[in-house]
């Protein structure tokens, strides 16, 4: 069983969240939304302010907005080229990943998936940033269906022994808080939910985090792991924020909601992979990219697929990546430093915190 993974799999820790707003380029695509849909920002809100004192992080008044949300497809040339590089201006990217495997199976997934996960990631840093990764650690498998929360659906084998399953998420959130806690705790997390079946020198990455001040980054992959079918249920959203400066970060700063969007992949296929990165060391690096399952929505009437998001069941897969590059972040840079702002809550009450906010909200 997963020891710690229970809040996390329930969606509702939230995440220091930083962001360049010097990005010369625009968050919205187009002054035209793809729909209009219904956020629920109640349990982003209530974390924060019960972690870290801040009231009405998002909303000073309601919890619920309904706000537009973009296409996100539309980044992409005819040649299917990114201009610009998504992953690193805005945060995440779509990519095709085609893959042959029982995705209800860790070890199939550990066997076929993984290992073309991980190429992908180092190309992509290599390309986009130059920068080359010193290792990469899975994490924290989540499958998710339109079936309410059960445990020990997927069989597994090997460490850690059971997997959990979840309904999409429909409240905004992200997946790690991992500035709130010590690196203890968060090295604790990572040997609990790790599904690397490489070797993992744990004492190597403690080092590299803690002393030598490496960069790492927390990437999330998603996809869609129906057979043929596209994403057509409870698709999933994401949030770019932007800040006054490039060194406002949560939870020094909010987001300018007036500048900030949503955006969304339509139709995501059995092939793509959805990158987006949950936490970055360097604080020039956009990261922390809140997202949600879109349950209430409305199709924009200029849209030209109107049958783009339909109503049948939604299956997915997201497995975190812990990125170690080789590069080290300058302390003006470095957002993980030992004043950075911690959790009101230790790790334990927080994980009660968390699990009482999902059985409110989701059970």
């Amino acid at each position: 069983m997963f020891k710690i993974g229970r809040p996390l799999v329930l969606l509702l820790l939230m995440q220091l969240t930083s962001l360049s707003s010097s990005l010369s380029i625009s968050t919205k695509i187009t002054d035209s939304p793809y729909l209009h849909a219904t956020f629920d920002y109640s349990a982003a809100n209530e974390y924060i302010e019960t972690h870290y004192g801040q009231k009405s992080y998002f909303t000073k008044e309601q919890t619920k907005l309904c706000e537009p949300v973009y296409n996100a497809r539309n980044f992409y040339d005819s040649k299917d080229k990114r201009d610009p590089p998504l992953l690193e201006k805005f945060g995440f990217d779509l990519f095709q990943l085609p893959m042959k495997t029982n995705w209800n199976d860790l070890e199939s997934i550990q066997r076929d998936y993984l290992p073309e996960l991980e190429l992908t990631l180092r190309r992509i840093f290599e390309e986009e940033e130059g920068q080359v990764l010193e290792d990469v650690i899975f994490w924290h498998p989540m499958w998710r269906n339109n079936n309410k929360i059960t445990e020990n659906r997927v069989p597994l084998s090997s460490s850690p022994p059971l997997a959990r399953t979840s309904p999409p998420a429909p409240m905004v959130h992200i997946d790690n808080d991992v500035g709130a806690y010590e690196f203890e705790d968060f090295l604790s997390l990572l040997k609990a939910n790790s599904v690397s079946t490489k070797s993992v020198n744990w004492e190597k990455v403690g080092r590299a985090l803690l002393l030598e001040n490496k960069r790492f980054v927390i990437v999330n992959a998603w996809r869609n792991i129906h057979h043929t079918d596209t994403v057509q249920q409870a698709p999933l959203a994401l949030y770019c924020p932007q800040y006054h400066s490039k060194n406002d970060c949560f939870p020094r700063a909010k987001p300018q909601q007036n500048k900030s969007s949503w955006y969304l992949f339509p139709d995501m296929t059995p092939d793509e992979v959805l990158l987006f990165k949950q936490y970055d060391r360097r604080i020039d690096r956009i990261s922390d990219i809140w997202h949600c399952a879109l349950t209430q929505y409305q199709i924009a009437e200029n849209t030209k697929s109107k049958t783009s998001i339909k109503q049948s069941d939604r299956q997915s897969l997201d497995i975190r990546a812990l990125c170690i590059f080789k590069d080290t972040v300058s302390d003006e840079l470095n957002r993980y430093h030992d004043k950075r702002p911690r959790a009101k809550l230790s790790l334990e009450e927080s994980e009660c915190f968390c699990t009482e906010q999902a059985k409110e909200r989701l059970l």
